[in-house]
């Protein structure tokens, strides 16, 4: 039996259904936040594209704010599907170790995605689209409403 890993999910992924759409049955989760990071949307759609303005969910260390996300507890073979929905061979986005927190204040080493610096910039906006499915996630899995009010009110473009 392989060893599980924790995941820390901080988009589309708090909500298991997509990770189920990847074939992931979590054997366990919990609501946790990751401290002195923030969510940004800063990775380049589409990296080949010149004039990208898409940008994609990510975590930028900043002192004093927090990520709401969802520990799952995962298999190594549950991650070398995620890395291929994350664009890991693509080198979009890398595995990170973080350290996450629950609402108890217990703390967890997990695994999470975190976009390369050269795929990343400044003055990216989400796209209508992968902005709802963050949403739907968001409102499906319960987190809190000031999450789910970063989301409904951050700008989108088409």
């Amino acid at each position: 039996m392989m060893d599980s890993i924790f995941y820390f999910a901080y988009s589309k992924h708090i909500d298991a259904g997509n990770l189920k759409r990847l074939c992931i049955h979590p054997s366990f989760s919990i609501s946790a936040f990751l401290p002195n990071y923030r969510l940004a949307f800063n990775v380049l759609e589409d990296e080949l594209f010149r004039f990208e303005t898409r940008g994609l969910a990510n975590i930028v260390p900043r002192s004093g704010f927090n990520v709401e996300g969802v520990l799952y507890e995962l298999s190594e073979e549950d991650f070398i599907k995620l890395d291929d929905d994350y664009g890991v061979p693509e080198m979009k986005y890398y595995r990170k170790l973080v350290t996450a927190q629950d609402c108890n204040g217990c703390l967890y080493s997990a695994m999470t995605y975190a976009g390369w610096p050269d795929v990343t910039s400044l003055g990216l906006l989400p796209s209508g689209n992968y902005m709802k499915e963050i949403i739907d996630a968001a409102r499906h899995k319960g987190m809190s409403s000031e999450l789910r009010q970063f989301l409904e009110t951050h700008p989108t473009t088409v």
